[in-house]
């Protein structure tokens, strides 16, 4: 079992490729782990779901990614952190796109899922 405490990727890419849950170990293998920074996260939000699981002990994440819309969806993340990543201190999410690629889809994602969810409560649940 690897003692590795931090790891830096600079890019984790899944290629379309699926992963057969089936045939994965349910005991997870890198339980040491405590940061991990993945620098171009360019996967399905399902197989980074997967991978997640392998790193319960997970304190601070750390994730840029850009025009991937699988991982822009607020309420999968909230259940994964609450599921897998029950030691998550510090959660990092870097999305970056293009102006030009912006459409009404993301806009209302950035809109509804951030601000109404968190800036609103916590502007107005303070006073």
């Amino acid at each position: 079992m690897p003692l590795l405490k931090y790891l830096n990727i600079q890019c984790l890419n899944d290629d379309g490729y699926s992963y057969d849950t089936n045939r994965l170990s349910n005991t997870p293998c890198a339980i040491h782990l405590k940061e991990l920074i993945i620098g171009d996260l360019q996967c399905t939000f399902m197989n980074f779901k997967i991978f997640v699981k392998q790193i319960p002990n997970l304190q601070i994440l750390t994730i840029s990614t850009r025009k991937n819309r699988d991982m822009f969806e607020a309420n999968l993340w909230e259940h994964l952190i609450r599921i897998s990543l029950p030691h998550l201190i510090t959660f990092d999410f870097n999305f970056g796109c293009i102006y030009d690629c912006i459409d009404d889809c993301i806009y209302g994602c950035i809109y509804g899922c951030i601000y109404k969810r968190y800036l609103y409560k916590y502007m107005f649940d303070e006073f």
